[in-house]
């Protein structure tokens, strides 16, 4: 679910857990059968990237298409990737703030007998 640029990728990187312990990732093609983009995510924000679900059933994928050895994947760089997409939206938030403070201070400013935002 929620797969970035799903829509349009040619390969996928998947995580999944082998024996129900041990994660791992794989490669995985869009050509291969089974691998099945679903339709666009309707998002309430973060328009500027493709995301879609990817569903894969009875999805067979070569041996050489595991990365690493099974075992030896982390997520810790999927926690970073959230870590970062908070801090985005933390930015945004900040910048609406000062955007609104702004326009609120050169509504009630008076410079040279008008309001600054009248002056240009």
């Amino acid at each position: 679910m929620w797969i970035t640029n799903g829509g349009f990728a040619d390969l996928y990187i998947v995580f999944a857990k082998i024996g129900g312990e041990k994660f791992s990732a794989f490669i995985v093609e869009r050509s291969y059968p089974g691998c099945k983009p679903a339709n666009e995510e309707h998002k309430m924000g973060i328009h500027g990237s493709s995301t879609t679900p990817v569903f894969l059933e009875n999805c067979k994928v070569p041996k050489e298409n595991l990365l690493h050895e099974i075992g030896r994947v982390t997520l810790s760089h999927q926690h970073f990737e959230r870590w970062a997409l908070h801090a985005r939206r933390q930015r945004r938030r900040r910048r609406q703030h000062v955007m609104m403070t702004a326009s609120k201070y050169t509504k009630e400013r008076k410079a040279f007998g008008k309001q600054m935002a009248n002056l240009a």
